[in-house]
């Protein structure tokens, strides 16, 4: 794990946290976020990773990523190349 503080005004700290190799979020909604190298930018408002990636739902159901990267400030998910999805009611 890697943690690094840049200080840009007097008195505010912007902060980038890094994990490795494996990490498991999961976020107040109850989605659970399980990928590698996880990256917290706090200066861009950015949580990313450039490996595969896999997300459960609240529904349990299963999104596999090749990668993402969340905008926390513009609330955008971004994810390219492959995404594969598990429905548990078989819906898809």
């Amino acid at each position: 794990n890697q943690y690094t503080e840049i200080q840009s005004d007097p008195g505010q700290i912007i902060s980038i946290l890094s994990f490795y190799p494996e990490t498991k979020i999961t976020t107040e909604k109850g989605f659970e976020i399980i990928s590698k190298d996880v990256i917290f930018d706090n200066i861009n408002g950015v949580i990313k990773s450039d490996h595969e990636t896999i997300i459960n739902d609240i529904d349990g159901n299963e999104i596999f990523l090749s990668m993402f990267n969340y905008n926390r400030n513009n609330n955008i998910f971004f994810s390219k190349g492959t995404v594969k999805l598990e429905d548990i009611n078989n819906n898809i």
